[in-house]
């Protein structure tokens, strides 16, 4: 399918939500892994080879990321040791990759890859903007060329492939989890039982959360970009939610332009 202008008259949100449920109007939510056809997955794509050369049998170095490009790790096994510092012995931490509706576990690599065999990573636990460091044997790698700015005084959204912006919307802010400024990045792709109601037919987990969980949706906390079935949604501020936008956005989002887990998120005051 070809992408449109990718520029739509109304716009982005997102939520604070349980990977399992959300409880709303006393709904019970249930959301479920979505697996798009379109968009490319983490693990499966490589940083690319460079081209044959000479007699075609020899193969030139792999070429490095684009400057834009960000690398992504996702956990081979289904746990994944979490360290302090490079070389450490003993994990600060574990995670599992049963805690992810997605079936994914995935980080975003902050600094360049040591010759050592360590990556530090960016978590996707309280505090917000926490680190650490995995070993390499542990994680596949691929690259993600694109990155999400969302800007809360201006009410907008736009997401960049390289330096090309192919998706950019107004948003609404949602009062249930109001969003924190930070750098994140996109941990879970979610599809709630129902695509009609307040959080519409997609949601993006993102790695970050809210100051304190919310009883209303009965959830950890977790910020999420989502869509709305009601259009009012995106003239104010308030209601469900914490970023929100429209269905046709999120939907295009997901289906067209397909961002990968992983992808960073920066969320601007």
């Amino acid at each position: 399918m070809e992408r449109g202008s990718g520029r739509f008259g109304a716009g982005a949100a997102a939520i604070a939500f349980s990977a399992a449920a959300l409880v709303a109007a006393a709904v019970v939510l249930v959301f479920h892994p979505f697996d798009p056809a379109a968009p490319r997955s983490v693990g499966t794509t490589s940083i690319p080879s460079g081209p044959t050369t000479g007699s075609g049998n020899e193969i030139a170095p792999p070429q490095p990321p684009a400057p834009t490009d960000r690398l992504v790790a996702e956990a081979v096994g289904e746990d994944l040791e979490v360290f302090d510092a490079p070389g450490a012995t003993v994990p600060s931490r574990v995670l599992r990759r049963a805690d992810e509706a997605s079936g994914h576990l995935v980080l975003l690599v902050r600094t360049p890859p040591r010759d050592d065999g360590w990556l530090e990573v960016e978590l996707a636990v309280r505090p917000n903007g926490s680190l650490g460091w995995v070993r390499s044997d542990d994680v596949s790698l691929a690259t993600t060329p694109f990155r999400i700015e969302i800007r809360l005084g201006a009410h907008s959204l736009r997401v960049l492939e390289g330096d090309d912006v192919v998706v950019e919307a107004p948003l609404g802010i949602g009062a249930e989890a109001p969003p924190l400024p930070g750098d994140y990045f996109l941990r879970e792709l979610l599809a709630p039982d129902e695509p009609f109601g307040d959080y519409g037919p997609l949601a993006y987990a993102l790695s970050g959360y809210a100051l304190s969980p919310t009883s209303v949706l009965g959830g950890d906390g977790r910020l999420a970009l989502h869509g709305t079935s009601n259009p009012t949604d995106l003239l104010v501020d308030g209601g469900p939610g914490s970023l929100r936008v429209t269905n046709d956005v999120i939907t295009y989002l997901a289906r067209t332009v397909g961002p990968p887990l992983g992808t960073p998120v920066t969320i601007i005051p």
